[in-house]
């Protein structure tokens, strides 16, 4: 209204336009219509090996040892996961699958663990990107090319989600999304005002 205001003639109000209406829509987190499902990250043209050792001494530097668990196939590396204390994300690389575990983790979220390791190496290696990816399909087909690493994220749980607020702070970026990718048509529906 602020901008709009500033926009409008002098002799209307932004009392009356059209521009002073907001369109919410609250949905309860734990409807089973509403799913969470994670967004995955594939780092491209770098040296896998050596991102994954130099997060192994991030992760140390930090109170978190890690140890790295192969794995001959995601649902192997997903097994892994299952059986492991602590946060550990499967990852696939030209040489194969596995799992990188942090043992001692501080913050709630698997990704809290992963997302300030990848945004430092992504500010200090430029000719590094990193995309967000949804399904693990895509993920395993582009870490799997030479110059690439895949991480596979877990989705975030609806019953932790807002401990993982109150204890950590705002989540890390694209922490989750709502649905899958194929499922969204549309981020934002809306039409012309003025």
């Amino acid at each position: 209204a602020e901008y709009m205001g500033k926009t409008l003639p002098s002799n209307q109000s932004t009392e009356d336009h059209p521009a002073r209406y907001a369109l919410v829509e609250l949905v309860n987190i734990h409807d089973a219509g509403l799913e969470f499902e994670p967004i995955h990250r594939v780092v491209l043209n770098l040296d896998a090996e050596a991102l994954l050792r130099g997060f192994a001494e991030h992760c140390q530097q930090k109170g978190m040892p890690t140890r790295r668990h192969p794995a001959g196939s995601l649902e192997e590396a997903n097994k892994i996961v299952a059986s492991l204390p602590g946060h550990a994300i499967p990852f696939a690389t030209k040489d194969g699958f596995g799992v990188v575990q942090v043992t001692n983790p501080q913050q709630q979220l698997v990704l809290a663990s992963l997302q300030p390791y990848l945004d430092d190496y992504l500010a200090k290696h430029k000719e590094v990107t990193m995309d967000y990816i949804h399904g693990a399909d895509v993920v395993t087909s582009l870490g799997q090319k030479p110059g690439n690493i895949g991480f596979f994220l877990p989705s975030i749980n609806k019953g932790t989600f807002f401990k993982s607020i109150i204890c950590d702070g705002a989540l890390p970026r694209k922490t989750f999304s709502m649905g899958e990718a194929d499922e969204k048509r549309f981020y934002v529906e809306c039409r012309s005002i003025v």
